[in-house]
């Protein structure tokens, strides 16, 4: 019997990862008009989990060797090196001046504008 020891604990602890993205994508819809990008960022992040939830329970349930678990991370790996724009669009630092954002505007806006250089975008449309 191949040793499926990492496979269970994938099945075990990937679901709590799961439900916090899954709270913080309920929590993005009072944000629709202001973040769509980061939407659909965490509900492809929260596939890409479901995904590799469903391979370690085909692994487990069929007892293929833990091993082949490093394919599938290569796999992932690549998937996310590849869309990197769309599944990482959080920025820390506002795109103009490089000051901090807030919290609420790294997780539920997609400028990357802190609020001086965005009411500053604002003025500037005006005119």
């Amino acid at each position: 019997m191949p040793s499926t020891l990492v496979s269970r604990a994938l099945l075990q602890y990937l679901l709590i990862p799961m439900v916090v993205l899954w709270v913080y994508h309920l929590t993005q819809r009072r944000y629709e008009t202001t973040g769509e990008r980061k939407r659909e960022a965490t509900l492809l992040i929260s596939l890409a989990l479901i995904v590799c939830w469903g391979l370690a329970w085909a692994f487990q349930r069929y007892g293929v060797p833990d091993g082949y678990l490093a394919l599938v991370a290569c796999a992932l790996a690549v998937f996310l090196y590849v869309q990197r724009r769309r599944l990482f669009p959080y920025r820390l630092r506002c795109e103009r001046c490089g000051a901090s954002l807030p919290i609420q505007r790294i997780l539920y806006i997609d400028q990357g504008l802190c609020d001086s250089c965005h009411t500053a975008g604002k003025e500037g449309e005006r005119d």
